[in-house]
């Protein structure tokens, strides 16, 4: 059985929290009931073991579905005709998916090479929703006073787990500060952001930046990464 959630949660004096996710069987010996249990309870404690302000609960209102099998796909692997690609050009991709049972799924998509990317060595990342929020995930964790309407910001970006994102990645550091992420900052604003932060409020970094291009959606859970070398002529 695999459980295809979606719903918003309802808050007074902030934005809503659109919710959605799908959980499928996997080989860990806990039921998907309580890994959907476990789910709720991360949002949950996210809003309300704040340390700024106790949110308003008016309301949860969620529509499950139940599927008849487990619908999980893993990313296997992608290919390109031609590794070497010019800035502002856009290149033909075939990605491949390993789904639990069945043939592999083969999807064609189009990658579009900003014309400001410099040229050298660059990647093309497909990835599950857990690689994208990864770094977010961490840099509130380091965030001890993040106040309510920055969670709830935190909470609606975070990706859904039934789509492939597509990302192009340089090798530009990236910041994250709260709910905002921050790519390629001039060394001055780094600067200044470092000095007014505290062990509190930490400044995390990563030295690449991903650039989200778009997002295949899929009725199943998708998991796993591939990256795709190209060189930039």
């Amino acid at each position: 059985m695999t459980y295809r959630m979606s719903g918003d949660v309802r808050l007074d004096g902030a934005p809503d929290i659109k919710v959605s996710t799908m959980l499928a069987p996997s080989e860990m010996p806990v039921p998907p009931p309580m890994v959907l249990a476990g789910w709720w309870g991360d949002k949950f404690n996210r809003l309300f073991l704040n340390p700024v302000n106790t949110p308003k609960l008016k309301g949860v209102d969620v529509a499950v579905d139940l599927l008849p099998e487990r619908r999980v796909a893993s990313i296997e692997n992608a290919w390109t005709p031609s590794t070497e690609v010019e800035a502002g050009s856009e290149i033909p991709v075939k990605v491949f998916l390993r789904p639990y049972r069945g043939e592999r799924i083969e999807r064609d998509v189009t990658v579009k090479i900003p014309a400001g990317m410099p040229r050298g060595d660059h990647r093309i990342v497909f990835s599950d929703a857990e690689t994208m929020n990864r770094m977010q995930h961490a840099a509130a964790a380091e965030n001890r006073y993040m106040d309510i309407p920055e969670t709830v910001s935190l909470l609606n970006q975070e990706r859904g787990n039934n789509q492939l994102y597509v990302s192009l990645v340089e090798g530009r550091p990236t910041f994250y500060s709260d709910d905002k992420t921050l790519p390629a900052l001039p060394a001055s604003v780094l600067n200044v952001l470092q000095t007014e932060h505290t062990t509190s409020r930490a400044l995390i970094g990563s030295p690449e930046s991903a650039q989200e291009q778009f997002a295949i959606p899929f009725d199943q859970v998708v998991s796993g990464s591939y990256s795709l070398k190209i060189t930039v002529k």
